[in-house]
């Protein structure tokens, strides 16, 4: 069989499904925006197998990669459908030659004005299958550390202002499937699928001198061949605003055990304290301490708004699983994922998850600069059985920088760090690039990048690699 047309994921039939559902009935240029981009690229790696210096192999691979993308926004429907195939052809490794498909598609359809809504989502895209072995940060080395993901969403949600109070009822429906390369780990990942439900009943956005609200959230995820996790919470949040800019908060009530997510009964209490400072629409500060089941947590949110740029710092503490989190952490950007260096898809282990983010956007006139900073702990973890794991971390670093040089050119710079703890491994992975795209004509441009990637430590599977690509490439717009 056609290496190009084995691994045809079975996803995109849904997206495609999802596209004509959309775009049925008359299209007109004032509903629908559509667009093509074709990339045409040479590519040159002196390490295609991520291996140890001593046996690295170069390789030269021809690239074609368009991207379709159809958007509307409208007073009904808003949506926004990109699908990008990656196909790799290589030089003397062609049995390798393969079709990446990365789908990112979501519409939002206003069933009632103000009101009533509904959210349509399809997701396909590459990930790592275990953090025990080498990363690969592209889709182009052949490596066993890699698989599909695929993504389904349908979520129904009531989101209304009713005078006194503001309501949020959401229902949802998601469907995970992985689809293991050839030369994957066999048998790694299990699919799942998960309902999501939530209600709130709350004043607080109102800034009324009492506010309150009402929260209930359940979360059931179930594996292909594992056991079922299942979360709930019910709250109910008391404060006062002080003053307009000073809001002060207790927030108790039930949820779901740390070691009773196989029934998902109420059967713990927490309850948290916090405040809420917002002195104005660019500054926004919240804190909060409590005890949950797990024992105490503690959050945090700091946001202001730059005259040009944002900053913003996150801390937060909750119970996850990895199936869940695989769906909150899918890639929009790929250039900036780092989130999922710790995830096996598919695994049912569960944590809790602490995690602080600082994250700083600068738009100049010619320059837009972003900074981020992260660290992750996951403590607590076990299997679905209640079984011990070790705990796993990661942290790192990123920086993007992009300077338009006149009218017609770019220059480009990234870096990143990231380093990460598991049980079998301890690794720090560096990766920085240039790229420089001049535009030829109003549709045709032309880019060159050239990267290198660093990773060094202890691996279960796998040793230290190097490896340096440069890639020359010819756009065209339509």
């Amino acid at each position: 069989m056609n290496p190009l047309e084995k691994n045809k994921p079975r996803f995109v039939t849904a997206s495609a499904a999802l596209l004509l559902t959309l775009t049925c009935g008359p299209v007109t240029a004032q509903q629908w925006e559509l667009g093509t981009t074709i990339d045409l690229s040479v590519i040159h790696t002196d390490n295609l197998t991520l291996a140890p210096e001593e046996t690295a192999e170069d390789e030269i691979i021809y690239a074609i990669v368009p991207t379709f993308t159809l958007t509307r926004d409208s007073e009904r429907l808003e949506a926004d459908i990109r699908y990008r195939p990656e196909a790799f052809f290589f030089d003397d490794q062609s049995d390798f030659n393969e079709v990446f498909h990365v789908v990112d598609a979501n519409l939002t359809a206003t069933l009632a004005r103000d009101a009533l809504y509904f959210f349509a989502g399809a997701y396909n895209y590459q990930s790592i299958q275990t953090p025990d072995r080498n990363i690969p940060t592209t889709n182009v080395p052949i490596t066993a550390n890699r698989v599909d993901s695929r993504i389904l969403e349908a979520r129904p949600y009531w989101d209304q202002d009713l005078g006194f109070a503001n309501v949020l009822l959401e229902l949802a429906y998601i469907d995970t499937t992985f689809n293991e390369f050839d030369n994957s780990l066999i048998g790694f990942a299990r699919d799942n699928s998960e309902t999501r439900a939530s209600f709130e009943l709350e004043n607080r956005s109102n800034q009324q001198r009492f506010a309150w609200g009402l929260n209930y959230q359940n979360r059931s995820l179930d594996y292909e061949d594992s056991i079922t996790w299942e979360y709930q919470r019910a709250s109910l949040d008391l404060g006062i605003w002080v003053n307009p800019s000073f809001r002060a908060f207790v927030v108790g009530g039930q949820e779901t055990g740390f070691e009773g997510f196989l029934d998902g009964d109420l059967d713990e209490d927490f309850w948290e304290v916090g405040f809420q400072y917002r002195p104005s629409q660019r500054l926004n500060l919240e804190l909060a301490a409590g005890e949950r089941s797990y024992g105490d947590s503690y959050r945090a949110e700091l946001s202001y708004q730059l005259r040009r740029g944002s900053t913003a710092l996150t801390y937060s503490e909750q119970p996850r699983t990895l199936g869940d989190l695989l769906f909150d952490n899918r890639p929009i950007d790929d250039s900036d994922n780092l989130d999922d260096f710790l995830n096996r898809p598919g695994e049912a282990d569960g944590f809790i998850l602490k995690r602080g983010e600082w994250r700083t956007t600068l738009d100049l006139a010619r320059t837009d600069v972003t900074l981020r900073l992260f660290y992750e702990i996951r403590d607590q973890r076990s299997t679905a059985l209640g079984d011990a794991l070790q705990d796993e971390e990661l942290s790192g670093a990123a920086f993007r920088m992009s300077w338009r040089i006149g009218g017609r050119s770019t220059l480009g710079l990234a870096a990143d760090f990231t380093t990460r703890e598991t049980e079998v491994a301890d690794a720090d992975l560096v990766r920085y690039s240039i790229d420089y795209a001049l535009r030829l004509s109003r549709r045709l441009s032309v880019v060159l990048l050239a990267q290198r990637v660093d990773e060094e430590g202890t691996f279960g599977f796998g040793s230290p690699y190097e490896e340096q690509q440069f890639r020359l490439t010819l756009r065209s717009e339509f």
